[in-house]
């Protein structure tokens, strides 16, 4: 069954205020497609010209629910949760020591990077799939879902 665009934005909405009921057990995500929606940049697949005035006022309403990170210590083993993974050639773009990898503070590195002006982030577009699966990281990287973990080895 595909849903309208009318309900994908009305399901967003919701999942937006279930956030804003369950603030701290509930977590956000970035993705590559929603990106083009904080920073109004359009011209990308799935983007929405039709709706693009509504899902901008959307997520800049509601940007600081998001996060381009998140970073999680379960019992000693430390993992980043991203959308679309991090690498050690889109951490260096972006502005990031890549030599010296701390995952909560890459988390939150990332997330200031999102709410800031600061156009590295925007120039990086299309950087993370392009080095993805590359073999040059010596952290983990493993899809799950539609998100991507990432975790020191």
């Amino acid at each position: 069954m595909k849903l309208s665009l009318t309900k994908c934005i009305e399901n967003f909405q919701k999942i937006i205020e279930f956030k804003k009921e369950h603030k701290d057990n509930v977590i956000l995500l970035i993705g590559n497609h929603d990106f083009h929606y904080i920073h109004s940049i359009g011209l990308s697949s799935r983007y929405d010209y039709l709706n693009r005035n509504m899902l901008i006022e959307i997520f800049t309403r509601n940007l600081d629910l998001f996060q381009l990170a998140y970073y999680h210590d379960f019992n000693g083993k430390k993992i980043i949760f991203s959308h679309a993974g991090i690498t050690k050639p889109w951490l260096k773009h972006v502005g990031y020591d890549s030599n010296k990898i701390e995952l909560s503070n890459l988390a939150t590195y990332l997330n200031d990077l999102l709410k800031s002006s600061d156009k590295r982030l925007i120039k990086s577009l299309g950087m993370v799939s392009k080095y993805t699966y590359e073999k040059n990281l010596e952290i983990g990287v493993a899809m799950v879902g539609g998100a991507i973990v990432v975790s020191l080895i």
